[in-house]
């Protein structure tokens, strides 16, 4: 067993030295028979490394096994028939081979780990660290087929020619064609692969219905004044005395579901938790409301915050302003299907806002890089807040979902614990982190960002001194 032990660390030697295109390997060596199996649990091992790294809640899957080893049977065969020749022993050129793929793995998980330490030392922006992985991984691609072909002509002398496809042939149908699924990991990250997800399609366009009638485009617009003009009519004015909350939600996009079920949900809590019930208003995209809520448009929610300026006492009231989509750098989404609409960009909003006269502000958007509003928002008069830095993505926009991350986290856990802005948006940053570690292991945190006017922050006091005072004694509201 010692023996076998010592022949398979060999292996595993001129393996990591085949990566790097050193010279030697099975030729020299001869294999006494069980090392390919010895290799392989060494090989199982690298694979749940890979799928485990920086995961915090890690699980195994039976299916992941049986791709891995699946992708490994095509490799050694594939390879040892382009090399078969008198001579050589294929055990033991199997070996090297299976010990080349552990040293790819070992050295691909180093570089995941260093990943991101990197990009955050570079400040590389998201779409830069995609499009850097991208090119790493079409490079890592050519240098572990480069090598596996190094390692098979030089083990067996026969044409370049017919090695080369016996590589290429090896190297395609695993990466392209069989299906991949870590079996030691932390989040759904299953490839069935290209005929698996050829015939997923299939089988999907077969049983799709239907899709819905298309929207009265030119109806639809003609009918925004009226509604807005009717969700504006129901507000209650000013009261004389008190410093009011003004609630405005908008959900601009329309193709997922999320974003619908979010914004009625924020409304609740914020009309229950900041008594804005009665002076609270949706705008959004949605096939399902466009006949009976206002939509979520650039021009809409100027016209809205006009009409809203002259209910408002713009003195002393303050405005709540929610908006909850997907986001770049520098925009935010507005979609909806049939529509040709404008994007919500730093400068449109805030110059909106000026236009509106509305003075007293709590600006909160819950996008992907939505940090890059903070700029055009800084204002004594000014709270914004926004779910993720400049460079980040924030998370939880899936479609089967009831609430984004920053959505649930803010409105759903910490405004239900107080009744403060600042105070909730510490406590929704701490349930972030620690959703954001145990869900999103291996991604950059969304890190959320904050700015507060200094003049803002003293009337919000005396809004939650207010309202405090109010939950107190019910019965003189």
């Amino acid at each position: 067993m010692v023996e076998i032990a010592l022949s398979a660390l060999r292996h595993l030697w001129w393996g990591f030295r085949a990566l790097f295109f050193l010279p030697g390997g099975a030729n020299r060596l001869r294999a006494l028979g069980p090392e390919p199996l010895l290799l392989t649990l060494v090989l199982l091992a690298a694979f749940a490394l890979n799928g485990a790294v920086a995961v915090d809640d890690v699980h195994f899957s039976a299916w992941g096994v049986s791709c891995a080893l699946a992708s490994l049977s095509v490799i050694t065969g594939l390879l040892l028939l382009g090399a078969r020749r008198r001579g050589v022993d294929l055990v033991s050129l199997m070996s090297t081979l299976i010990a080349l793929d552990i040293a790819m793995l070992v050295l691909m998980t180093l570089a995941q780990v260093a990943a991101d330490p990197l990009f955050d030392a570079l400040k590389l922006s998201q779409p830069w660290q995609h499009r850097v992985t991208r090119v790493a991984g079409l490079v890592w691609f050519a240098w572990a087929s480069a090598a596996l072909w190094l390692l098979g002509w030089r083990a067996t002398d026969v044409q370049p020619r017919r090695f080369a496809l016996a590589v290429l042939a090896a190297s395609l149908i695993p990466a392209f064609l069989l299906p991949v699924a870590p079996f030691v990991t932390g989040a759904s990250q299953t490839d069935r692969g290209l005929l698996q997800r050829a015939f997923d399609r299939m089988q999907s366009a077969r049983a799709e219905k239907p899709g819905p009638p298309p929207i009265d485009v030119e109806a639809a617009f003609t009918r925004q004044p009226q509604l807005i003009d009717a969700a504006l009519d129901r507000l209650a004015p000013s009261r004389a005395g008190r410093r009011e909350l003004y609630f405005v939600g908008l959900a601009p996009y329309a193709e997922q579901d999320v974003f619908k079920r979010e914004i009625y949900a924020v409304r609740q809590i914020v009309d229950e938790r900041l008594e804005t019930a009665g002076r609270s208003l949706l705008m959004l995209n949605h096939r399902d409301t466009v006949e009976t809520e206002p939509m979520a448009t650039m021009a809409n929610l100027d016209r809205t915050l006009w009409r809203l300026a002259q209910i408002m006492d713009t003195g002393k009231d303050i405005l709540v302003l929610f908006i909850t989509t997907h986001g770049s750098e520098g925009a935010m989404s507005v979609t909806f299907r049939d529509f040709e609409l404008n994007q919500i960009t730093p400068q449109r909003l805030a110059a909106m806002l000026e236009r509106s006269g509305i003075k007293n502000r709590v600006v909160i958007l819950s996008a992907c890089h939505s940090g890059s509003f903070l700029p055009a928002f800084t204002h004594p008069d000014t709270l914004v807040m926004a779910a993720a830095r400049t460079d980040r993505a924030s998370f939880g926009c899936e479609n089967e979902r009831d609430w984004t991350y920053f959505g649930d986290a803010f409105f759903n856990h910490a405004l239900r614990e107080t009744r403060s802005f600042t105070a909730a948006f510490e406590r929704a940053r701490m349930i972030l982190s620690d959703w954001e570690a145990k869900l999103q292991a291996g991604s950059p945190p969304s890190l959320p960002q904050i700015a507060i006017g200094e003049a803002i922050a003293g009337k919000l006091d005396d809004v939650v001194q207010q309202l405090e005072r109010a939950a107190q004694a019910p019965s003189a509201r």
